[in-house]
């Protein structure tokens, strides 16, 4: 057996030489190995990068994953001039006539009554 000190977390352990040979027995357990393996995975398949990747032709539901995990949820009313102020809810709304495209300029921040009086009066014009 050879002695080996782990590459994460420093502990002493044992390890056979043919698992060395094979170029293992780098740490001391698989808890070790999967942490160091996250911490360099994480981040490094996403966005552009994914093989999933669709550009500007997602759908509704992804274009809204990603504006909260850019941007975060919406926090604040941004409709001043009519907010009644009884929503503490707050929802991300795509701004009249724009296009649903990875652009936060396309979009504000609407507390939930904000949004649905604005997405009525918008369907009423539409029609």
């Amino acid at each position: 057996m050879i002695k080996r000190n782990c590459k994460r977390c420093s502990k002493a352990f044992s390890v056979k030489p043919y698992l060395v040979r094979k170029g293992c027995g780098i740490f001391c357990s698989t808890k070790c190995a999967n942490i160091v393996s996250r911490k360099n995975s994480i981040g490094k398949y996403r966005g552009v990068k994914s093989q999933n990747w669709k550009g500007d032709k997602l759908t509704y539901s992804g274009l809204h994953d990603w504006i909260k995990r850019e941007y975060g949820k919406a926090t604040k009313c941004e409709n001043l001039d009519f907010c009644l102020g009884k929503s503490k809810t707050y929802d991300w709304a795509l701004i009249k006539g724009k296009s649903y495209r990875r652009q936060k300029t396309n979009f504000l921040q609407l507390c939930r009554s904000c949004h649905v009086r604005y997405d009525k009066n918008w369907l009423k014009k539409k029609k």
